[in-house]
């Protein structure tokens, strides 16, 4: 059992990067580096549980997260490229490492690993855009910011029920 705790504490650790002071004002260009590299992040690791998961439940979060996560970044492709900033179209090396993780799960701990990325991920994530809806400039990143958050806290909300069990 000291695989899934192995990779539990790396994403774990890995996801702290994304949480951000709420005393400072984040820029547009550092919200939407972030949100974009861990919208990539949970689209590639959704198709990697389609193709690998066992657990009926962590199949059907994964397709809820390929096609929640692809919609919302279109949309914030959309609205950063209207305020002139451009979104990394790849995985940071922290999120790379986080996927390598998850590729070299054993299958009989897979289904784990992914829902634990996801709780994590998830919790980040909602920080990260609830800080900025709160805190970040007004416009349309800000609007995006806070019309997502309402999917994120469901998302998080369906992760923390399976991880329950």
């Amino acid at each position: 059992m000291k695989t899934p705790t192995l990779i539990f504490a790396l994403l774990l650790c890995g996801n702290a990067a994304l949480a951000q002071d709420s005393t400072v004002e984040q820029s547009t260009e550092t919200f939407v580096s972030k949100a974009a590299t861990a919208n990539l992040f949970e689209v590639e690791a959704g198709k990697l549980a389609l193709q690998r998961g066992k657990d009926p439940k962590a199949q059907e979060f994964a397709q809820q997260m390929v096609t929640d996560h692809q919609a919302a970044g279109s949309k914030l492709q959309e609205v950063a490229t209207a305020d002139g900033v451009t979104l990394p179209q790849e995985l940071d090396d922290e999120h790379k490492k986080k996927l390598d993780a998850l590729k070299t799960a054993s299958d009989a701990d897979f289904d784990q690993a992914y829902l634990s990325t996801q709780l994590t991920g998830h919790q980040q994530t909602v920080a990260l855009f609830d800080d900025y809806a709160q805190h970040g400039p007004k416009g349309e990143v800000r609007d995006t910011a806070e019309a997502l958050l309402p999917t994120l806290r469901m998302h998080l909300s369906h992760i923390e029920e399976l991880t329950d069990k």
